[in-house]
């Protein structure tokens, strides 16, 4: 007997979940193929140097963990890291196809149904988070201001605004 929280995860609902996905990677891939000029794209290739690109894609993924687990701390653990993670990745998703960082609001809805909080108490963790983000690139900003602009008093002025 089945209880009644308990999903008959089958083949055919995984396929039926997959489709929408595999359906827009279809259509991105045949939409690339006809826009991409395929022989400039070789060459560009030819001419790159991927010797860094796995050092990048450790810090990437060393980064999306962090925030990852970051989030979880600010939902009081409320939510499994591999829930964050993904979420925080649809999240990423959305906010490139939707206009006004709407995958905010998406991560809220899409974690909060996975892990049974209420949307707003999601929300209001992802508003915190990117409070977070503003102040961590106003820090930057005042930091790294002074010596674009050349001035004298530019080391001082950027330790102080690290410090702040």
């Amino acid at each position: 007997m089945k209880h009644a929280n308990t999903k008959d995860v089958s083949s055919g609902s995984v396929l039926v979940r997959m489709l929408p996905g595999l359906l827009v990677t279809a259509a991105a891939v045949v939409a690339l193929l006809y826009l991409v000029d395929l022989g400039e794209l070789q060459q560009s290739f030819a001419l790159a140097d991927f010797r860094i690109l796995p050092l990048v894609a450790v810090l990437f993924l060393g980064t999306v963990a962090a925030r990852s687990m970051a989030w979880r701390t600010t939902l009081k653990e409320q939510a499994r890291f591999k829930d964050c993670l993904l979420v925080l990745n649809q999240g990423y998703l959305l906010n490139n196809i939707l206009p006004l960082r709407l995958g905010e609001i998406g991560r809220a809805i899409l974690l909060g149904g996975r892990i049974s909080l209420s949307f707003w108490r999601v929300l209001s963790s992802v508003v915190v988070e990117r409070i977070f983000d503003l102040g961590f690139a106003a820090g930057l900003l005042f930091a790294t201001l002074p010596f674009v602009v050349g001035a004298e008093w530019a080391s001082s002025a950027g330790l102080v605004a690290v410090a702040a």
